[in-house]
């Protein structure tokens, strides 16, 4: 498990690069790229 800041930092640097990215937390909920803030909201 990493921090929530990593990961959207890392989630952002592979969207940006091209690639088709979603984060999905331990409940299962997949968050987009457009969602990528929410996920900050628990750090």
């Amino acid at each position: 498990m990493t921090s929530p800041t990593l990961t959207v930092a890392k989630a952002r640097m592979l969207f940006k690069s091209g690639w088709q990215v979603q984060i999905t937390n331990a409940a299962g909920r997949q968050f987009a790229p457009s969602e990528f803030d929410e996920v900050l909201r628990f750090d």
